[in-house]
């Protein structure tokens, strides 16, 4: 087989104008999913659990590798009796859906564990949960939950990220995502 220019031309173009893109997931369904908005901490379509948490002390500029300029600072003390934690809600998704939920997580004193929960809530009920532990690790960490949901048209996903109490604890949250794995 002879290869002619014209061949060679037609090849390197079919290969080099492909574009490749992830075929698996759709995009992410989080809002805000790094606690930031115009270069700023946000807690924009996020809720934190007990007004402890006051500014300055809410932000961090201790972020992962491509995780902007500021995550999110959970921290409990040993005089506390309530789990800080953050969440946000994703509605309007029904079906039978397959869900990835993520987060870079980081353990600040390395004392408490710190979960990452997946919710499937109906009229304010938790019907469905599932969530990734983990104890003290030093850096950052990509927690992961997968899981199969048969959503109503009625209910939502809340995402919940949870650093437990005790003394010693506390924990930085950044890119938190949630896609569809297409089936």
């Amino acid at each position: 087989m002879k290869y002619t220019p014209l061949k060679i031309l037609i090849v390197v173009t079919f290969l080099f104008s492909c574009k490749k893109e992830d075929v698996n997931t759709y995009p992410n369904l989080i809002c805000n999913p790094s606690f930031e908005i115009n270069g700023q901490g946000s807690l924009e379509c996020w809720t934190i659990g007990y007004d402890y948490i006051t500014y300055p002390d809410l932000f961090s500029s201790d972020v992962p590798p491509n995780g902007g300029n500021f995550s999110l600072s959970l921290s409990g003390g040993k005089d506390v009796d309530f789990e800080p934690y953050v969440e946000g809600c994703v509605t309007n998704i029904a079906g039978n859906k397959i869900i990835n939920l993520s987060a870079y997580v980081k353990s600040l004193y390395g004392g408490q564990p710190i979960y990452l929960w997946l919710e499937q809530v109906r009229e304010g009920q938790v019907i469905k949960s599932k969530c990734d532990m983990s104890w003290a690790f030093n850096g950052w960490r990509k927690f992961k939950v997968i899981d199969t949901l048969f959503l109503d048209t009625k209910d939502s996903i809340r995402v919940k990220i949870i650093q437990t109490t005790g003394q010693n604890s506390g924990a930085l949250v950044d890119l938190v995502e949630m896609t569809q794995i297409k089936i």
